[in-house]
């Protein structure tokens, strides 16, 4: 007799992994804006497996710096493709407000359709007064800083640090002033690994603006001891375009701005006078931004101090009457 049997039929159902779709994160700077002065933006996209686009919509009238132009719409805002990465990016631009700017702000932006989530609004800064000077900003990709004024010893102390992506950038602890103006100051920076020691600068600048790529004349002591000067455009950390070494330096410098005429002096320890480095015209817009700075380069830190230091310059409201701390 013939036995039953029966089949037993197995379904396997193949379901295709789907990756998820990519959340940027926006950070925005935790002490807001200034009106007339760049802000830094990151976006941190984390890794994707295809390709996909970013849309990152600033606030109306804000100028958007630091990321190639062909990103960027001639509505305001970026457009820009993400190509698959097995490793999260971080992507950083700059977006300058208009100097009539105030009130809170909003930012938006998506890739593919799926918000980006972390800090959408930024809100006017809170100005810190620190010493003699009226505020404090960063000036480029900082990560970290700090700054503080030591009353007994009448010491200022910047701390600046950078990721090992960041160029050269520095912070910037300042005076709006209008017309001629000077500082001097002992300075000196610190860094405690000789091979950062060249790229680890303290200084006294003036610029033009507080925006990414203003135009600045300064003079700056590194941790190796040198003494540089320079001026230029487009450069947020000072860059010497001119080097001094003077053998009679111990770190005391002033810069002063009459009119269109910009001077840099070095204290001569032989001569006990100060003595010139550099004598450079260059047109500046009032108001300008006259102060210390301290900065270092990829993947660095370092502390300037400043001793001694003495800011002149004209009020604006009775131009005819110097003020001197």
């Amino acid at each position: 007799m013939d036995k039953p049997f029966s089949l037993l039929g197995v379904l396997f159902v193949l379901i295709p992994s789907v990756s998820a779709q990519p959340v940027a994160e926006r950070v925005l700077p935790e002490r807001g804006y200034l009106p007339g002065a760049s802000v830094k933006v990151v976006l941190n996209v984390p890794d994707t497996a295809f390709v996909s686009t970013l849309i990152e919509i600033p606030p109306q009238g804000w100028e958007i710096s630091n990321i190639l132009s062909r990103y960027i719409d001639e509505a305001g805002f970026i457009s820009m493709p993400l190509q698959a990465s097995a490793k999260p990016r971080s992507i950083i631009y700059y977006v300058t407000p208009p100097s009539s700017a105030s009130g809170d702000y909003s930012f938006d932006g998506h890739i593919d359709g799926i918000a980006t989530s972390g800090m959408t609004i930024v809100s006017p800064m809170a100005i810190e007064p620190i010493g003699i000077f009226e505020n404090h900003i960063d000036l480029g990709n900082v990560a970290y800083s700090k700054t503080e004024y030591i009353r007994q010893s009448d010491e200022y102390q910047i701390e600046v640090g950078l990721t090992r992506s960041a160029p050269s950038s520095s912070h910037f602890v300042y005076r709006e002033v209008f017309g001629d103006c000077s500082i001097q100051a002992h300075v000196k920076a610190q860094n405690d690994n000789p091979n950062y020691s060249f790229d680890s600068i303290a200084a006294v600048g003036i610029f033009d603006n507080l925006n990414f790529g203003s135009s600045w004349f300064g003079m700056e002591t590194k941790a190796t001891g040198e003494c540089w000067y320079g001026w230029g455009k487009g450069e947020n950390l000072l860059k010497g375009t001119q080097a001094a070494r003077p053998s009679f330096f111990d770190g005391r410098m002033r810069i002063e701005r009459i009119s269109d005429l910009l001077r840099a002096y070095y204290f001569d320890t032989e001569l006990n006078a100060w003595t010139i480095a550099v004598e450079h015209t260059m047109p500046f817009e009032d108001p300008v931004y006259i102060g210390i700075l301290a900065g270092c380069g990829y993947g660095n830190y370092n502390v300037g101090t400043f001793n001694a230091v003495v800011l002149t310059y004209v009020s604006p409201t009775a131009v005819t009457d110097w003020e001197i701390y």
